[in-house]
């Protein structure tokens, strides 16, 4: 099976505090995405599951709208907790204008060439984060998020462009990246 994740990228200072965050909770024995090839950390716009796609005209179409964009700043202000396939933890997102249209432009865009987009990523239903920890028990959930967080949030990136990554069963590989104009 093959995905085609929809993802905005940070700043190298804003990277760098995501990857500390990651390296802390590691260093404890939760898993992290640290080392998991072509992962970054970002805040996913949609997941698509559709087997073939036109890759070049979605490329497209998305460095036309990015064009128009600048770098922007993004305010991660909770911990909380997915438990719908994976107890999953992350950073959740302030909601700003910008964010939320930027995530409705991209959708938008996506729709038009991805036929398989998880629900959740619909506008409506959609919750801006950062993840730190997947693939995790109940147990090992709750402990990480039974750790000593004070001090960790909030915490101010900067979204400094879109990508696209495709993911399948043998890894992941990169297939469009653009850091908005301004950067």
């Amino acid at each position: 099976m093959v995905q085609y994740v929809l993802e905005l990228f940070f700043d190298e200072a804003s990277d760098a505090r995501i990857r500390a965050v990651w390296k802390r909770i590691a260093r404890k024995g939760f898993p992290t995405p640290l080392n998991l090839q072509a992962y970054e950390p970002h805040l996913t716009l949609l997941v698509d599951e559709t087997p073939e796609m036109d890759v070049a005209s979605l490329v497209g179409d998305l460095q036309r709208w990015a064009q128009g964009w600048r770098p922007f700043s993004v305010d991660l202000v909770y911990l909380g907790l997915f438990v719908d396939r994976t107890w999953l933890v992350f950073f959740g997102a302030a909601p700003s204008q910008v964010l939320l249209e930027t995530h409705r432009l991209v959708y938008d865009i996506g729709s038009r060439y991805m036929g398989a987009i998880r629900d959740y990523f619909a506008p409506e239903l959609w919750v801006p984060h950062v993840t730190l920890s997947f693939d995790l028990q109940k147990e090992q959930a709750q402990n990480l998020l039974a750790l000593d967080w004070q001090g960790t949030l909030p915490l101010r990136i900067q979204v400094r462009g879109l990508r696209l990554v495709e993911v399948h069963n043998a890894g992941a590989r990169e297939r469009f990246r653009y850091a908005f104009p301004g950067v």
